[in-house]
C-alpha cells in the first residue's frame, strides 16, 4: 500500500486500508511460511531476523508513523510518539489471530472475520476503551 495512494482520506479510513492491507500481509500464506522459517532460525542467523524486521515490520511501522504525524499537525490527534503509537496499531492488527494462525490452530481469517478484526482495531486506536460517561 502506497502511502500516498490514502493521502487525502480522513484518519480513520486510512487506518482501514492500511489495517486491511497489512492484515491482508500478516496472513497469506507466503507470508506465515516466511515469518515461521524467521523465527525458528533467528537465533542461529541474527542478520536473517534484523533483515526480516527492518524489511517488514519495521517499515510498516514506520510508514504508519508519518501518516500518524501528518494527523497530529492537523489536529486530529494527540500522540507524545507517533511512532510508538504506529507500533501499537501494528500489534493491534497483527493481534493473537496471526499467532493462532502461525501456530496452526487455525485457519486465516476470511474477509469479513479480517475486517471486523480491523475496524475493531482501529476503534479502539482512535477511541480507547475507557469509559466516555
Amino acid at each position: 500500500l502506497v502511502i500516498d495512494e490514502i493521502k487525502g482520506r480522513d484518519l480513520r479510513e486510512t487506518l482501514i486500508a492500511f489495517g486491511e492491507h497489512l492484515m491482508g500481509a500478516y496472513m497469506s500464506p507466503a507470508l506465515i511460511g516466511v515469518y515461521r522459517t524467521v523465527v525458528a532460525e533467528a537465533n542461529r542467523y541474527p542478520t536473517l531476523g534484523r533483515t526480516f524486521y527492518e524489511n517488514g515490520p519495521a517499515r510498516a511501522t514506520g510508514r504508519l508513523a508519518e501518516v500518524l504525524e501528518a494527523a497530529e499537525a492537523r489536529g486530529e490527534i494527540d500522540a507524545d510518539d507517533c511512532f510508538r503509537a504506529a507500533s501499537h496499531f501494528v500489534g493491534m492488527i497483527r493481534d493473537n489471530l496471526h499467532l493462532q494462525v502461525v501456530l496452526g490452530l487455525r485457519p486465516p481469517p476470511d474477509a469479513d472475520e479480517a475486517r471486523i478484526a480491523v475496524l475493531s482495531a482501529v476503534d479502539v486506536f482512535l477511541n480507547g476503551v475507557a469509559s466516555h460517561r
